[in-house]
């Protein structure tokens, strides 16, 4: 995978799914990453043809929690909140954005309800703590928020270790 970077936000992309060759962003894909290294150097070639903005090759090691007993397994942090605005008619996605949330950065834009930003734009900052719902700035009572403000929109946690190479 590799980090695009242009001005105030930075994206992780990944695997094309959407179209035959053009490396997609993973919040955009469903988090699939190149399986090979050699499938990488061709999709950067070809993402640079069209994007004039710095990029870093990168690996991710990612968890995400399919429950809230998963979720109390996640030790220390490197924790990102996984809110899941996409579109669906029935049970076909019609459009695929699972965006990734970290703690708010002083200094820096996209503050969602002051509780949290996407991290992005927050140079890749992840929660350092679980914590509870009642913790303000913890993992868990960003996702707890996330939820109830949503009313509906899945939102759970993940271990997000993202490593620049």
């Amino acid at each position: 995978m590799f980090i695009a970077q242009k001005e105030n936000f930075q994206a992780i992309f990944g695997k094309p799914v959407n179209t035959s060759f053009t490396p997609e962003n993973i919040e955009n894909n469903d988090f699939l990453f190149f399986d090979e290294e050699g499938n990488l150097r061709p999709a950067i070639e070809e993402f640079r043809k069209s994007h004039p903005v710095e990029v870093f090759r990168a690996t991710l090691e990612m968890m995400i929690a399919e429950s809230s007993a998963e979720i109390d397994t996640f030790e220390g942090g490197n924790l990102v909140v996984v809110y899941d605005i996409s579109l669906r008619q029935g049970d076909k996605i019609t459009y695929l954005d699972q965006q990734l949330l970290g703690p708010r950065v002083e200094g820096k834009l996209d503050k969602i309800n002051g509780i949290c930003a996407r991290i992005g734009f927050t140079d890749f900052e992840t929660f350092s703590r679980l914590g509870d719902c009642y913790a303000p700035g913890t993992a868990r009572y960003v996702a707890e928020e996330a939820a109830r403000q949503s009313e509906g929109v899945p939102v759970t946690i993940a271990q997000f270790k993202l490593k620049r190479i």
